[in-house]
């Protein structure tokens, strides 16, 4: 972690969240906005997004939108290599094959889908960071998965949406709250997903960089589903990354340029904001 985006993030924690104003209109603003581009979209219908804390932007009408137009939201529990089984995936090797089976712990996500309003409305607060999750009954049976559902194991999103504390337009970068979560389940997802383990990693490394370099400028999401497309028509063995989506009131986006980019992160495909 870069000393820049540490200090930013604990500025932000610290002062700048109670500064955010007109929070319910610049919710709705936001909603809005991922309807129009995303919910309304035919080519998305996979959609991963959060349960918000009471600093973040109300995402609960946006789930319900999602149910009632009968698309599919999916919602992170927070869980462990423990208690899951899964593999461990460092973000800085220990050495060239990036993964180790080792007695240390390792938090990550799993996403699980909402099966109704009534589902979504029964969510209680758990774990240590009281976030309303879908309950799963045994962690250990889902060690190859990381998206869930009742009746099935699935593996693929199209979009995922995720929270912020400060979002850089011009960079595309965001910092988070430094836990490593969504970082972690972006390259968990496409270790998953990728069909040929072979040095799979370091096809990641440099699918990250393709990624970045294609989706500039304007028409992201266009840019984004012809890049997919092509990208693994070329690619058999591959697997692409959902449409990453950062959200956040208008106090969220940085003004100046966030440079120090770390290693493990994802940069979004597209910034919303009211």
């Amino acid at each position: 972690m870069t000393l820049v985006k540490n200090t930013l993030r604990k500025q932000y924690l610290k002062h700048g969240c109670k500064n955010i104003k007109d929070t319910n209109n610049q919710s709705t603003s936001i909603t809005n906005k991922l309807i129009n581009t995303i919910i309304n979209n035919d080519n998305f219908n996979r959609i991963g997004v959060f349960m918000p804390l009471d600093n973040e932007i109300n995402t609960i009408p946006l789930i319900e939108h999602i149910i009632k137009n009968n698309k599919h939201a999916y919602l992170p529990i927070c869980t462990d290599t423990q208690q899951t089984g899964q593999r461990q995936i460092y973000i800085y090797p220990k050495d060239e094959t990036h993964v180790h089976d080792d007695n240390k712990k390792q938090d990550h996500l799993i996403f699980k889908k909402l099966d109704s309003l009534d589902h979504l409305h029964s969510l209680e607060p758990k774990g240590k960071y009281k976030i309303r999750e879908p309950a799963i009954e045994n962690h250990s049976a889902y060690s190859k998965k990381i998206i869930i559902e009742e009746t099935e194991y699935l593996n693929h999103l199209d979009v995922l949406i995720l929270p912020a504390v400060l979002l850089d337009k011009e960079t595309r970068i965001r910092v988070g709250y430094g836990k490593g979560y969504y970082d972690d389940f972006i390259k968990r997802y496409l270790y998953t997903n990728w069909k040929d383990n072979d040095d799979v990693l370091k096809h990641i490394e440099i699918l990250k960089e393709m990624k970045e370099d294609h989706l500039q400028g304007d028409d992201i999401i266009n840019k984004y589903l012809s890049f997919k497309e092509k990208y693994q028509q070329i690619n058999k063995f591959a697997c692409l990354p959902p449409l990453l989506v950062g959200i956040g009131f208008k106090e969220q986006i940085y003004n100046g340029v966030i440079e120090h980019e770390e290693k493990h992160d994802w940069k979004m495909d597209l910034i919303i904001t009211s």
